[in-house]
């Protein structure tokens, strides 16, 4: 019987040069991206609940389902960068809400089985700019998916509610 051979000697891990953008990044290493690469959000919400909103930077393609659960979508605060945003959703007994500000284009290529399908238009509010398009694309079973447009939150009428809350305590 011949003993074991001898375990080979630990290498050291060599940490990756930076790239001529990382002097601009004070010392970070530089993140390689395709240049045409597409940014995408996956949010799954299985007996359970997904919320984005306020602030926040939206990607070029949001990926959603919702299985007995639900997904809201508040993107009136939010940074959308291009043009177009495209959802890609699939609802099985669960929601998906989809807030907009006034000025967003909707186009929906919905798959329903004995689920509903609403886009509830704001009347009496002035489009945001010239907005952008929300380009809806999926399938809806038993459940619901609404896209509603809404004013933008007023600071004014925050704090007036707020000081209002106060005051009766």
């Amino acid at each position: 019987m011949s003993p074991d051979p001898p375990p080979e000697p630990l290498r050291p891990i060599t940490a990756p040069t930076p790239t001529a953008d990382a002097d601009r990044h004070s010392g970070d290493y530089a993140l390689e991206r395709e240049p045409d690469a597409v940014r995408v959000l996956r949010l799954s919400a299985t007996f359970s609940s997904e919320e984005r909103k306020g602030p926040w930077h939206v990607p070029d393609v949001i990926e959603a389902e919702a299985v007995l659960g639900s997904v809201e979508l508040d993107l009136r605060g939010a940074l959308v960068t291009s043009d177009m945003l495209e959802v890609e959703y699939h609802v099985v007994l669960g929601s998906l809400e989809i807030i907009v500000p006034p000025g967003v284009e909707v186009v929906a290529e919905n798959e329903n089985f004995m689920g509903s399908f609403r886009h509830k238009r704001l009347k009496k509010a002035d489009p945001v700019g010239a907005g952008f398009v929300l380009r809806l694309r999926g399938t809806n079973w038993l459940g619901s998916v609404e896209v509603i447009e809404k004013a933008m939150p007023s600071e004014g009428k925050t704090l007036q509610a707020m000081s209002r809350w106060l005051r009766a305590r």
